[in-house]
């Protein structure tokens, strides 16, 4: 074809897609045998496996992008849809909810996480746990629900999705925009707190306009490992999504006033705006801006990717990333962020209201 005949933005597109493949041949290429390719807040570095331990050991805050082209955003990513008003009769609901919210059963949960994780030799028997207890607590669901491992490239650990959709199939569903709430599965009180959610929401036949997702990142510490591979997928499938991530601890600092925490930096205001305002409702606890960092849970490889993203963590960032289990857990504390998870689960997929 004679490239003289062609448009401009026909040049532009093709020279862009070009570009896209190239960088997703390079990536394995420019790293040599042995070594990981590791993205820091200021520099990128060929490391090995002890050295990558090393920065994990110091909690060191990094993303590593030796499987996959890095993350960009998107401009034919279509746009996630947030609604233009809380209907009442909505919160209602929301509200019968939060009264089934179950503590003995979530302390139960927290002990069993911890009782795999003790007697796990890797990753995967905690993660197959809690595979098996999340289709358990959907087993019996009046919704359709879709559970699935999601592999990554040598990583023994894998993620996990649980789609939640409308159980009356005559109801317009655009599965290719979603309402995701994220957690990291070494996050002990994130990881109960979801679990929570995912099993109120499955309990309801109530209806929702578009599926409600629930994901469990594998690989979090080791460089936002399993976030990076389920987004460049969802990218490629030109899925739209508007994220709620929590990554708490489960307990406040000694002294510190019990708060919710609303990361400020690397989120979407949108998102920021609508959260405050769930978190008024729904929470007896104030709101604590605060700052996360780069690449300090999962929410940035949204954030990187170009979805809009809330981040929810405990309101005093006394350690980076601090996941603690069953001995610490203050389980009212715990429960405020299951209040506000669930009422924007079911505040975004409100039939009864516009969207924009």
């Amino acid at each position: 074809m004679d490239m003289r005949r062609l448009d401009k933005d026909t040049c532009v597109m093709r020279a862009a897609s070009l570009l896209s493949l190239f960088s997703c041949l390079t990536v394995a290429s420019r790293v040599e045998p042995g070594k990981r390719l590791i993205k820091t807040e200021f520099e990128v570095l060929e490391l090995n496996d002890d050295e990558v331990q090393d920065l994990i050991v110091r909690n060191a805050p990094f993303m590593d992008i030796s499987y996959g082209p890095e993350l960009q955003k998107s401009d034919s990513l279509p746009k996630a849809k947030l609604p233009t008003k809380l209907r009442e009769h909505r919160a209602s609901t929301i509200r019968t909810l939060i009264d089934d919210i179950d503590k003995e059963l979530m302390k139960k949960h927290s002990n069993k996480l911890a009782s795999s994780r003790s007697k796990a030799t890797t990753g995967r028997e905690p993660t197959e746990w809690l595979f098996r207890m999340i289709r358990h607590l959907t087993k019996n669901s009046p919704m359709r629900v879709t559970t699935q491992r999601i592999i990554h490239k040598g990583r023994p650990q894998f993620s996990i999705s649980c789609r939640i959709e409308s159980p009356d199939k005559n109801m317009s569903l655009d599965k290719m925009d979603r309402v995701i709430l994220s957690a990291p599965i070494n996050g002990g009180a994130s990881v109960v707190a979801q679990l929570e959610v995912l099993r109120l929401v499955a309990s309801t036949a109530v209806q929702i306009t578009r599926p409600i997702e629930f994901l469990f990142f594998s690989a979090e510490k080791a460089g936002l490992l399993g976030s990076q591979s389920v987004i460049r997928h969802y990218q490629k499938k030109n899925i739209s999504a508007a994220v709620l991530h929590t990554d708490i601890d489960s307990h406040t600092a000694s002294g510190a006033e019990a708060a919710i925490g609303l990361i400020r930096d690397n989120t979407d205001r949108r998102m920021n705006r609508l959260l405050q305002i769930l978190i008024g409702s729904y929470s007896t606890l104030p709101v604590r801006n605060i700052k996360c960092g780069y690449a300090c849970s999962d929410y940035y490889s949204w954030h990187v990717a170009g979805y809009p993203v809330a981040g929810l963590s405990s309101g005093t960032m006394t350690k980076r990333r601090s996941h603690t289990l069953a001995k610490t857990v203050n389980f009212d504390y715990v429960k405020e962020f299951v209040n506000i998870a669930l009422s924007y689960a079911l505040h975004m997929t409100d039939p009864e209201v516009n969207y924009n």
